[in-house]
């Protein structure tokens, strides 16, 4: 797979899409959409492959150990 995105400094925007290139017999893309949260620690959004197939995701930045 391949992940191509941008970032909005301005507005904590970020989209990015995943390309599955058919390794392991998976072929579609990943339409990625969000926004920075709490700090930069957290990232909420929505996720699609068609309209009608998609949800919400939140990324949470680890713990440093």
């Amino acid at each position: 797979a391949s992940v191509h995105g941008k970032i909005a400094p301005e507005t904590g925007d970020i989209s990015w899409l995943k390309t599955y290139d058919g390794t392991g017999q998976i072929w579609h893309d990943v339409d990625y959409t969000g926004r920075f949260a709490e700090a930069g620690q957290t990232i909420n959004g929505r996720w699609e492959i068609t309209p009608r197939w998609g949800g919400k995701f939140t990324v949470r930045k680890a713990a440093q150990p």
